[in-house]
């Protein structure tokens, strides 16, 4: 999007300085007392042919359209500016629109995007390691206790420790196969005992 943006703008004062320079160059020579004007970022020169070796070096050789030129200075840093060109055999017009604060202001937002995409990407890892550590420290929590019960070998509810969820209802789950699974040992050492009882009668009669 901001790719897009900026190709718009760029675009956008491109067409307006072409247009504004060939309309301004139509007045001039209709009429050469008509002044271009200066304005705070916008500056107006026309130069006559007898003058063109004046004009200087970077704006010299450059062809008729809009061209983006920076200057490097000494102390506030380089000035960015738009430069619309129209070039005659009589005269040379130019018009110069300064865009540094445009384009210092494209680049604190560029800055921005990025700071914020990576703050946010850095919170989005953090609450995902903190959620999966919550979803997670249940389950935790459901082996330590059943590895506790294997090694102690006693029975304990485990669906009381739990809240009524998934993990709660796992728990369940198991203390009814616990539950399950130590009647029927209960019921199998009856039968041994039972049995046991029934085969020591007949041999003590014998």
């Amino acid at each position: 999007m901001l790719v897009l943006r900026d190709w718009l703008e760029n675009r956008l004062i491109d067409d307006t300085l072409s247009r504004e320079l060939a309309n301004y160059a139509q007045q001039f020579r209709a009429d050469p007392t008509n002044d271009l004007g200066t304005y705070s970022k916008i500056e107006g020169y026309v130069i006559s042919k007898r003058n063109f070796g004046n004009v200087q070096l970077e704006w010299r050789y450059l062809d008729n359209g809009v061209h983006r030129i920076v200057e490097n200075g000494s102390h506030e840093g380089h000035a960015a500016y738009k430069l619309a060109v129209l070039k005659d055999d009589d005269y040379w017009f130019f018009l110069r629109y300064d865009v540094t604060q445009e384009e210092q202001g494209r680049i604190a937002l560029s800055i921005a995007l990025v700071v914020t995409v990576v703050v946010f990407s850095g919170l989005a890892w953090l609450l995902g390691v903190w959620s999966s550590s919550r979803v997670m420290a249940p389950v935790s929590e459901l082996a330590q206790r059943i590895e506790q019960l294997g090694s102690r070998g006693e029975t304990e509810a485990l669906a009381g420790h739990f809240a009524d969820d998934e993990v709660g209802q796992v728990a369940s789950a198991l203390d009814d196969y616990a539950l399950r699974l130590t009647q029927l040992v209960a019921r199998d050492r009856e039968f041994n005992s039972d049995v046991s009882h029934e085969l020591r009668t007949p041999l003590a009669v014998i």
